[in-house]
């Protein structure tokens, strides 16, 4: 690799006498590798241009779109929470509501059989006293005054009529079946006929002891629906089973001959309620509650603190903290919406809707910090992915310019050896010529230059063949001028000759004179010439003249002249 470089290096990089291939593919080199550059530096400017904006409006866009992303997931919450309310209101009254229909109809059934005694047969229902009672089946029982009194025979036929509500109560409380409830009928004498389900048992848990005590008058569903006069919901109110469950009951008069003769209920264990109040709950720590028209909490999924279930109330409108009491006051208002409030020193969402059938209020709370958490989870997300993208258009970037470097170096070599090849496709044919010219400067003006590049080398080669024709045809021409010329010379000298013959010689020596003459002419022959003789022994004619013109017509003038003069100077 080295040597080859070096081989490289010394025919194409460093040569002493820069040929024109080695000028052209420099030229087209230098031509390619700056024009790389300068698109290379265009092209670097615009991405890091575009790599510093994208950055920019990514920050930007990152930051504005997670603050508006926080602000609409906890907007998106908020309503969340307000629609799930409202559902759960709407089930817990959907439920409140055929409770109180349920007690409806066994109110109207009751008045049917009381009033109409004599269309129905005394019949005979399960005593406690006697045995355990199987679940569902309808079972009665009689006040403490009413055992120690004792019960009339009016009273017993009337006891034995009113039985026949067995069968609506065993109907009614096998749809019920899934939920802790009881179905009754409390007379204004002091009986209780009664069908309880308790899901999972064989047996009603009644006890003597809580039989003999139990006197239906005396229970909060009695006495409301009595005050009433028109079915009414109860609030909490525990079991004479004190099974630890909280009773929500529905009641409603029923009537005879005379007027009211006692009151038909039921009543379901709050834990059904309680379970679904417990699942519209948000959060780990958030809780559902809800609020009767007094303020009082008669349903909630918190066992402890301001806001759980208590049997002996407390209006929480009169509560030390003030969002708290607001809230509540808002929610016994029937109205519905979300607002934070603060319960037990921690900062919830407070979602609320009304029960209109009840008159109650659905509450649920969700801590704060939660919903933040969870919009700033959604903003760390999309601020993350907005990371991510930059991070992938800066990997980008480096990865394309490290292409471009891998890029520019091959385009170098490639510009190389294409500008080698190039050059050398144009400098063949000069070379072709170069050599031609050389074989015809020796002597060979036969040779044609036989050159087909269809450009201006293919011309210069045309004007060489043109330039060798005319000299060919001009060496004949001086070869012929230059033989007449010589033939001319020749006869030239020995005109000189002649002439110079016919100039006098000899000088002849005398005491009295001495003569000398020599004439040079401008050419090879001329019209000066010189003469002397004597015309007598004392006289001497000396002539020189000079004919105007030059060469042969000048020198043959000056031989007629010359033998005139002579001649008439000697015959004179």
């Amino acid at each position: 690799m080295k040597k080859t470089f070096l081989r490289f290096w010394r025919r194409w990089i460093s040569p002493k006498n820069k040929s024109i291939r080695w000028k052209m593919m420099s030229l087209i080199l230098s031509a390619g590798i700056v024009s790389f550059l300068v698109l290379a530096y265009i092209s670097y400017y615009g991405m890091s241009v575009i790599r510093q904006y994208t950055l920019e409006m990514g920050k930007d866009l990152g930051e504005s779109g997670a603050n508006y992303t926080q602000t609409l997931m906890t907007n998106q919450l908020k309503q969340t929470l307000s629609e799930l309310a409202e559902s759960r209101a709407t089930y817990i009254e959907s439920q409140m509501r055929q409770m109180r229909q349920d007690v409806v109809i066994l109110a109207e059934r009751m008045t049917e059989i009381m009033q109409h005694q004599q269309n129905y047969l005394p019949l005979q229902i399960l005593d406690p006293r006697d045995g355990p009672v199987p679940m569902g089946e309808t079972y009665i029982t009689y006040s403490p005054d009413l055992h120690a009194d004792g019960i009339s025979p009016s009273l017993r036929y009337e006891i034995e009529i009113a039985s026949n509500i067995r069968n609506y109560l065993v109907p009614l409380a096998k749809s019920y079946i899934d939920y802790k409830s009881s179905f009754y009928v409390g007379s204004k004498y002091g009986y209780f006929i009664c069908s309880s389900i308790f899901p999972k048992q064989k047996f009603s848990p009644v006890e003597l002891e809580e039989i003999y005590e139990y006197d239906p008058r005396q229970r909060p569903w009695y006495k409301n629906a009595m005050a009433a006069g028109a079915p009414t919901f109860s609030d909490l109110y525990r079991n004479i089973v004190d099974d630890g469950y909280q009773l929500i009951g529905c009641s409603a008069p029923y009537y005879d001959n005379n007027g009211i003769a006692g009151v038909v209920g039921l009543d379901v264990s709050n834990t059904d309620i309680y379970k679904a109040v417990v699942d519209t709950a948000i959060g780990e720590k958030g809780f559902s509650f809800v609020l009767n028209s007094s303020g009082e909490v008669i349903f909630s999924s918190r066992m402890n603190g301001v806001l759980a279930t208590k049997v002996d109330g407390g209006d929480i409108r009169q509560t030390a903290e003030p969002s708290l009491a607001e809230a509540a006051k808002q929610m016994t208002a029937g109205k519905s919406g979300v607002l934070p409030v603060i319960v037990d020193g921690s900062n919830y969402y407070l979602a609320y809707s009304p029960m209109e059938t009840v008159g109650w209020s659905f509450g649920t709370l969700t801590l704060q910090e939660e919903i933040l958490a969870a919009s700033s989870s959604t903003q760390t997300y999309f601020v993350g992915q907005i990371n991510d993208f930059q991070q992938k258009l800066q990997n980008e970037f480096s990865f394309l310019l490290k292409v471009a470097i891998v890029v520019l170096i091959a385009l170098v070599f490639a510009a190389v050896f294409l500008s080698n090849k190039f050059s050398g496709r144009i400098v063949k044919p000069l070379l072709e010529l170069s050599d031609d010219v050389r074989e015809i400067t020796s002597g060979n003006f036969d040779k044609k230059i036989d050159i087909r590049t269809g450009d201006e080398i293919e011309h210069l080669a045309t004007c060489f063949n043109a330039m060798i024709a005319e000299l060919k045809t001009y060496m004949a021409n001086l070869t012929k001028v230059t033989a007449e010329k010589e033939r001319i010379a020749t006869e030239l000298n020995v005109a000189t000759e002649i002439q110079n013959g016919m100039l006098p010689k000899d000088f002849p020596a005398r005491a009295d004179c001495e003569l000398f003459a020599t004439m040079t002419p401008a050419k090879e022959v001329g019209g000066d010439f010189y003469d002397f003789y004597f015309i007598d022994e004392t006289h001497l004619a000396v002539t020189v003249a000079d004919v105007s013109g030059k060469g042969i017509p000048a020198a043959l003038f000056m031989v007629i002249a010359k033998t005139v003069l002579n001649n008439f100077a000697v015959s004179t």
